[in-house]
């Protein structure tokens, strides 16, 4: 038997069409309108087991060393570690983000430099993190002898090695670098350094005399000077020969 619709019957029938289709568009996207993937409360993960980006973001925080990697603009990444710069990030060359590696200190680079020298490559930095956001970057670059490495280890072991005083061999590393003991450190405009012979001076005064960085580098590079170093977040405030 054939089945006739009144229309009171068809409208009955799309009313409830309209009420699925509505139920199906609620369930499938959120307020938003986007689609809900279902984050799981117990796991932390979404239906496609991926962590959400705030576990990322921690993963990022610390002090890293390694190769530079450009990813977007203001997003670059380094060891694996993505970051992102901000309009306070400080950014130091020594000839590989800018700078020419002759002066006795690092420059202070642009963003726009520091892009440049991601794209290109090759590009080792030590990178300071916090919340997905690079406080400060620094070039390892040495000059003649192309980039610096991790040798030492994390960034932030070497620089907590780095501070206090310090007395040992002199040895040369690059322009406004050195080591002593094994611990590298910067010279800055501030770094007092005093010689007895070694690095300035003839060493038959009663008082050690005044020196230049470009005295200590020389000496440095010839050898054999043992000096006193006070360390201070890897940078030299007092060098005086031992």
């Amino acid at each position: 038997m054939s089945r006739t619709f009144t229309p009171r019957r068809l409208r009955s029938l799309a009313a409830t069409g309209v009420l699925v289709g509505a139920a199906l568009f609620l369930t499938a996207c959120d307020p938003d309108g986007e689609a809900v993937t279902g984050v799981s409360a117990e796991t932390g993960t979404d239906s496609a087991g991926k962590t959400p980006k705030a576990d990322a973001g921690n993963r990022a925080d610390g002090t890293v060393t390694g190769n530079l990697t450009y990813l977007a603009p203001g997003k670059l990444e380094v060891d694996g570690r993505p970051f992102w710069l901000t309009e306070d990030t400080e950014i130091w060359g020594t000839g590989g983000i800018c700078g020419t590696g002759e002066g006795h200190s690092p420059e202070e680079c642009t963003t726009e430099e520091l892009e440049s020298a991601a794209k290109e490559g090759d590009m080792t930095a030590e990178v300071v993190i916090e919340k997905g956001m690079a406080v400060k970057v620094t070039d390892q670059y040495v000059a003649g002898g192309g980039e610096g490495s991790s040798e030492d280890g994390d960034g932030a072991d070497a620089a907590n090695r780095a501070d206090g005083t310090v007395t040992g061999n002199l040895t040369y590393l690059a322009p406004g670098k050195f080591e002593v003991d094994g611990r590298p450190f910067w010279l800055t405009e501030d770094t007092e350094i005093w010689g007895a012979g070694g690095i300035c001076g003839t060493g038959e005064g009663q008082v050690a005399d005044e020196c230049t960085a470009e005295e200590l580098e020389n000496a440095a590079k010839e050898g054999g000077v043992t000096v006193e170093v006070t360390i201070e977040k890897g940078m030299a405030t007092r060098i005086a020969e031992a």
